[in-house]
């Protein structure tokens, strides 16, 4: 969906779900606390993984994440998300957001 809300002045927080579609437990194997890592890129003044996902999740189950960015002024951002995990054809897991 499409989001106006102005970032640049007051930053946002960015909720993000991990769902576990499988019947097997899926661990996040990354160093704990920071199972979930995010990798500054264009035009990003602060950006943290404030609420990490639970390091284990059943299969069914899901666990939220929650990452607060606050861009450097107006613009496009763009930051990398990584999260080591035990699925043995997604591990690590990464995506780009942008905005």
């Amino acid at each position: 969906g499409t989001d106006n809300t102005d970032i640049q002045t007051s930053g946002s927080n960015l909720v993000y779900t991990i769902e576990n579609q499988g019947e097997n437990v899926l661990n996040l194997t990354g160093t704990a606390p920071d199972y979930v890592v995010v990798t500054p890129g264009t035009n990003i003044n602060t950006l943290s993984v404030s609420v990490q996902p639970s390091s284990a999740i059943n299969g069914g189950a899901s666990s939220n994440f929650t990452i607060a960015v606050l861009p450097i002024g107006a613009g496009a951002y763009d930051f990398t998300v990584s999260i080591a995990n035990s699925d043995f054809d997604e591990n690590p897991y990464t995506f780009t957001v942008s905005g």
